[in-house]
C-alpha cells in the first residue's frame, strides 16, 4: 500500500484499505508514519475514513487476528490524525460490530438497519469509526 502512496497525489476518491492495515502494522510509530503519507499523498480538502477494532470494546478478541499487533482505540487513532496534520471532524467509540459471525447471517437489510439506528452502535459496536479531513490550506 505504501507504494501507492509515492506515486503522487490523489484527486477524487481514492481508497486504501486501513482498517486492515492500521491493526497490523508493527507499532505506533509505523501507524503514524502511514498516516503522515497519507496526508501527504491526499490533496487538501480529502476526507480520510477509519474503521478498526476497538481495543477497548474488544480486548477478549482483539488478537485472536494474527495480523493484528497494535492496540488501537478511537482516541489514539484521533491524536495520530491530527499529528499527521488532519482535522478530525467525528469520532465514534462504537460503530460496527467486532464480527458480523454470530447467530443471525449478514444481510443487506439487517446491515442497513443496524447503520440507521446508532443505539444498536452503542449496544453491539466494537469498532471505532474516526473521519478526517486534510485542510484547505
Amino acid at each position: 500500500m505504501l507504494g501507492l502512496l509515492a506515486q503522487g497525489t490523489y484527486s477524487g476518491c481514492a481508497v486504501f484499505p486501513l482498517r486492515w492495515c492500521l491493526a497490523a502494522l508493527p507499532d505506533q510509530s509505523a501507524v503514524a508514519a502511514t498516516l503522515g503519507k497519507l496526508y501527504a499523498a491526499m490533496e487538501p480538502g480529502g476526507r480520510i475514513v477509519i474503521i478498526g477494532p476497538n481495543f477497548k470494546y474488544c480486548v477478549l478478541e482483539c488478537f485472536d487476528c494474527a495480523d493484528h499487533t497494535v492496540i488501537l482505540s478511537q482516541v489514539a487513532v484521533a491524536v495520530h490524525l491530527c499529528a499527521a496534520g488532519f482535522d478530525v471532524t467525528a469520532v465514534s467509540a462504537r460503530f460496527l460490530p467486532y464480527s458480523f459471525r454470530g447467530v443471525l447471517a449478514p444481510s443487506p437489510v439487517l446491515t442497513g438497519t443496524y447503520l440507521r439506528t446508532p443505539v444498536l452502535w452503542r449496544l453491539l459496536g466494537k469498532q471505532f469509526l474516526v473521519l478526517g479531513r486534510r485542510p484547505l490550506q
